[in-house]
């Protein structure tokens, strides 16, 4: 790992700390959100309530903790509150909310979460892909109900912070995926958060009543991992480019006159190579503008969601690879490109929402392939 990198990030993290918290942005609603839950989850009489009320009145400061503008994982849990509350309550009390003693349990706690999560979504609504809990949705339940222990997690997000900081374990993916390795590497965030007092202090005076007091600064891991990834601020910590390559040329003849040409200046020079690094710098922000736009449709799982083909009836995806999905007929398997310029594609829930992200979804991937092309241009 290279802490230097890691310290380097805080001090950026601390001095954009007004503008991550402005009206715009307001990040500290992660510290209130847990708050709300630690007050209406664990209120005494709201065990007895019924359980969407309950989920709703501990949830209600969540913002966009779990939802957004194609997710809607609340929503659904107060669906399948509906369709079984003693199953539903039982997932989050028994299952996921229970102590763990270490992260392995906790991952396992996890997964069995939203694999009974899942049964019960294709039972009650199997064509709502909107409604569907991941494992960012269940770590922030966890880390809401044991933000001392617990951390949040964001698959993407993670990654970026794992690279910059050369994290020295692989943080892995789907099967391969460590909650382990993950906390590793919060708790040596953490550890090195602490070692900015400064920072700590001008964070615990923007925090009003209600919103939990972070001790252990895991909310703080979370937030300086999430904007990392997030926000511009950011962007002239990553490593330059390298510089373009050395052009060969071909050694002059012999009995050639060599030609007099005027040397260019020092200044000259470096002028040039300034306004080439600037326009590679450009391109690179808005490649990872792209790149950010491009995971947020990415992020969208439609596994054994069921669709209606006018050909074919009804059928469940069974693979998906991004904006391409697999669907299974009975007996019959089919492949399908996700872009409004493919009629023939199966019908969702919400069907014109979810083409729609992933129509924008392709354009993105266009023109990310053009801005690499531009930068490959500009190094060679």
């Amino acid at each position: 790992m290279k802490p230097e990198n890691l310290h380097r990030l805080i001090e950026c993290y601390e001095n954009h700390l007004e503008d991550l918290n402005n009206e715009e942005h307001h990040e500290l609603f992660k510290w209130k959100a847990v708050g709300t839950w630690q007050r209406e989850w664990n209120r005494p009489e709201n065990a007895n309530r019924p359980f969407a009320e309950r989920y709703a009145a501990a949830t209600k400061d969540f913002n966009v903790f779990i939802d957004n503008a194609r997710m809607h994982p609340s929503a659904g849990v107060c669906a399948l509150a509906e369709y079984d509350e003693a199953r539903i309550k039982t997932l989050f009390c028994n299952v996921l909310l229970s102590e763990a003693e270490d992260a392995n349990e906790a991952q396992l706690r996890i997964d069995q979460f939203l694999n009974g999560y899942e049964q019960m979504r294709l039972e009650c609504c199997p064509g709502n892909w909107s409604y569907k809990q991941d494992r960012h949705t269940a770590s922030v339940y966890l880390a809401a109900n044991s933000p001392e222990t617990a951390y949040i997690y964001k698959s993407s997000e993670a990654q970026h912070m794992a690279d910059f900081i050369e994290f020295d374990e692989k943080l892995g993916s789907g099967n391969s995926f460590s909650l382990e390795r993950y906390y590793r590497m919060c708790d040596l965030i953490a550890e090195a958060l602490k070692e900015h007092p400064s920072l700590i202090e001008k964070h615990k005076a923007m925090l009003g009543d209600g919103y939990y007091k972070d001790e252990s600064l895991h909310l703080m891991v979370f937030d300086l991992i999430y904007c990392f990834h997030t926000y511009s601020f950011f962007r002239h910590l990553m490593p330059e480019a390298p510089a373009s390559k050395p052009v060969r040329t071909a050694p002059a003849k012999a009995a050639a006159k060599p030609k007099t040409t005027r040397a260019p200046k020092k200044d000259e020079s470096m002028e040039r190579e300034k306004k080439r690094r600037e326009k590679i710098q450009k391109l690179q922000s808005e490649l990872a503008e792209l790149e950010g736009k491009a995971e947020a449709c990415e992020e969208i799982s439609l596994l054994n969601v069921e669709v209606t083909s006018a050909q074919y009836g009804k059928g469940i995806i069974t693979a998906q690879d991004k904006n391409k999905i697999t669907v299974q007929f009975g007996s019959e398997e089919k492949k399908y490109i996700l872009d409004e310029k493919y009629t023939a594609r199966p019908a969702f829930e919400n069907d014109a929402e979810l083409i729609r992200t992933f129509t924008e979804y392709g354009r993105i991937q266009d023109e990310i392939r053009n801005v690499k092309r531009e930068i490959q241009k500009i190094h060679f």
